[in-house]
């Protein structure tokens, strides 16, 4: 989801925003090898994605 807001044209910041991470959780996304995260990081993302798919 952060690549795919990244590809809209979404600044890093409204990323973090809208998914409710922190604005180093989106660095870390967009860097070649990103998204590899821990069981508590992966809940509170798929949380915070799952709120933004009610949106």
């Amino acid at each position: 989801m952060v690549r795919r807001l990244h590809a809209l044209g979404r600044p890093r910041w409204e990323i973090a925003a809208r998914l409710r991470i922190s604005p180093g959780y989106v660095t870390r996304a967009l860097q070649n090898g990103g998204g590899v995260w821990s069981p508590e990081e992966w809940s509170r993302l798929t949380a915070a994605l799952a709120q933004e798919g009610g949106r």
